[in-house]
């Protein structure tokens, strides 16, 4: 894509996201225990830029699935990762941007996926090296959540 079909994209996809806007702050409040209006959200260029790089390292990537039971009890040990991360919703953050938040000490282990946030969220940290995956989707009836992480092969 060149770079006046970029800017037009970019135009697009900013006039989407204020139409969006309220709708992803209760996205995220459904995520995190604090005020969406205490995050930093990042513009759609830096979003994008986020997004290629953090796919430029070599990684070691990491599949499971769990069952929608076991969703609760893997947010309490994702809350014990530290370090400030980026965060992208569903496809909102296309329009919206991500977001960062200091830890994922603040999610909120009483989420549930379906009520607002669809069947999407990544986590990167803000070295780019790490990121974690949570996939909701549904086959014969049953609901899953695909965890993907990636995290480094080596240290550089």
């Amino acid at each position: 894509m060149n770079a006046t079909q970029y800017k037009k994209e970019l135009l697009y996809r900013k006039a989407r996201g204020k139409i969006i806007y309220e709708s992803y702050k209760i996205k995220i409040a459904s995520l995190f225990k604090m005020e969406p209006d205490c995050l930093t959200f990042l513009d759609l260029e830096t979003t994008d830029n986020i997004l290629s790089k953090s796919n430029a390292f070599d990684t070691r990537k990491t599949k499971k699935k769990l069952d929608i039971k076991d969703l609760n009890p893997y947010i309490l040990e994702l809350k014990k990762i530290l370090g400030p991360h980026y965060v992208f919703l569903d496809e909102d953050w296309i329009y919206c941007g991500a977001f960062t938040v200091p830890s994922l000490q603040e999610l909120n282990e009483d989420f549930h996926f379906d009520n607002e946030i669809l069947n999407d969220v990544l986590f990167i940290s803000m070295d780019l090296r790490q990121s974690i995956s949570l996939d909701y989707y549904e086959m014969n009836g049953v609901y899953y959540i695909d965890v993907i992480t990636k995290f480094p092969i080596r240290n550089e």
